[in-house]
């Protein structure tokens, strides 16, 4: 069966009158063509739906009259093709669609996307033509629920000819999203929703659509909740929230992939960590001994020219004289801390005043001499760790589960790359610990 719209007006649209109202009738035989018509409307003008079948073999019945096959051969000359549709992607939330045959259509069709019968959007041909693919995440009347059969009419139309295909689809029982790397996550609590941090390697999970109070919204109706973030209930950071905007759906398989892709990298910068945390303990093991060295030839030295009052004066001279250095030294590394205030956040950026959290804690050290990693997991493995209570000028400030980093400046404020909106930024040490949950503080000298 293949349906035309066609104006009310001239030979089609009188044609179309006819057979509407009986004038026009198909041969009492089963293999002669039939027609069936009805008025319909659309942008505003009256119009006639005509259905055309054939008979078995695809060719219009010898016993059709003169003026229906002229009719047919009109249309068929003017009318859009029928779409080839093949299933795309099929969650369980979202229905995916691909045209095949694009290429047989003119400039300016459009493609009506109807599910269940009910008009649910257009796409132009332009849109399509980006990816070849229409995607469904709702009915008029409901968010998809996961396996539920629905059926997706797609309607090529051009002026005021149209044809349609239509695709039967069962949702799956799951919808696996990507996560990127850098992507906010949140946490939800009786107060809403919070930042809880950032992801710091690629990942993939399974999860659903929720509204802005954390609502499942399957099976809900799009004119009374809005799906606004995903709920992660399967994979590394089941039970965290992210925003729908922030990622995209991903076959089951190519979420694998993801998962490995980030494990792999989350080895890699646990082994390069490892193989710095060495070589910084071997350089701190000779320094150590050189310096004992040193010390013992100073008191040997000491010990043959002056007395053991003196002995001790020139030990307490050399111990203010160590501190008066380290001083200095943590000086520098939070004057520059804070001389990046007011700076960008930059994915990945290790640029003054324009950087991510750990490329500003790596910045801050450089500036005496000391390379740190740039990634907070890896700068958690650096130095020695102290607790919070201890927690002194110029300690890094590891959190959010090892996706945030943050200096410690003193006066109970601390310096921080927050985010893309925020910026870089100082603030109240113990307000910024709160949002941002500690996992451990390293003092690196």
């Amino acid at each position: 069966m293949n349906s035309y719209i066609v104006k009310a007006a001239g030979i089609l649209g009188s044609i179309a009158f006819a057979v509407s109202a009986g004038m026009i009738t198909a041969s009492a035989d089963s293999t002669a063509t039939a027609l069936t018509a009805g008025t319909s409307f659309m942008n505003g003008l009256s119009a006639q739906h005509i259905n055309v079948s054939v008979n078995e073999n695809g060719s219009l019945a010898a016993a059709a009259p003169d003026v229906v096959k002229e009719l047919i051969a009109q249309l068929e000359n003017c009318a859009p093709a029928a779409p080839e549709l093949s299933s795309a992607l099929v969650t369980a939330d979202n229905i995916s669609v691909s045209v095949e045959n694009l290429s047989d259509y003119q400039e300016g069709t459009i493609f009506n996307v109807y599910v269940n019968g009910v008009k649910n959007s257009s796409f132009s041909l332009e849109e399509l033509r980006k990816d070849n693919t229409i995607s469904v995440t709702n009915s008029m009347s409901e968010y998809f629920q996961s396996e539920t059969s629905y059926y997706i009419t797609v309607e090529p139309q051009y002026k005021l000819l149209t044809s349609k295909s239509r695709i039967n689809l069962a949702t799956e029982n799951a919808t696996y999203f990507r996560i990127d790397n850098g992507t906010l996550y949140y946490g939800h609590n009786d107060s809403g929703f919070y930042a809880a941090g950032y992801v710091p390697y690629v990942s993939a999970g399974a999860g659903e659509q929720v509204s802005d109070v954390a609502e499942a919204v399957s099976g809900q109706s799009p004119e009374a909740v809005t799906a606004e973030y995903v709920k992660i209930t399967d994979g590394d950071y089941k039970g965290m929230y992210v925003k729908l905007e922030d990622t995209e759906r991903v076959t089951s398989e190519e979420a694998k992939l993801l998962v490995e892709q980030g494990k792999k990298n989350k080895a890699d910068d646990e082994e390069k960590a490892r193989q710095i945390a060495e070589e910084k303990k071997k350089q701190e093991e000779a320094a150590k001994k050189a310096a004992e060295a040193k010390k013992a030839e100073e008191a040997k030295k000491a010990s043959e020219t002056a007395s053991a009052g003196d002995t001790a004066q020139a030990g307490n001279e050399n111990t203010s004289a160590a501190v008066s250095d380290r001083d200095a030294l943590i000086k520098i590394v939070c004057d520059y801390a804070k001389s990046n205030v007011g700076g960008a956040y930059v994915y990945c950026g290790a640029s003054y005043r324009a950087c991510d959290c750990s490329g500003l804690t790596m910045l801050c050290y450089q500036q005496i001499g000391i390379n740190l990693p740039h990634f907070t997991g890896s700068q958690a493995q650096c130095g020695r760790r102290v607790s919070v209570s201890e927690m002194q000028p110029g300690d890094i400030i590891i959190c959010n589960n090892y996706g945030h980093a943050m200096i410690y400046v003193g006066d109970g404020m601390l310096v921080h790359a927050m985010n893309p909106s925020k910026g870089i930024r100082m603030e109240e040490a113990s307000y910024a610990m709160r949002y941002n949950p500690v996992n451990c503080v390293i003092r690196i000298i």
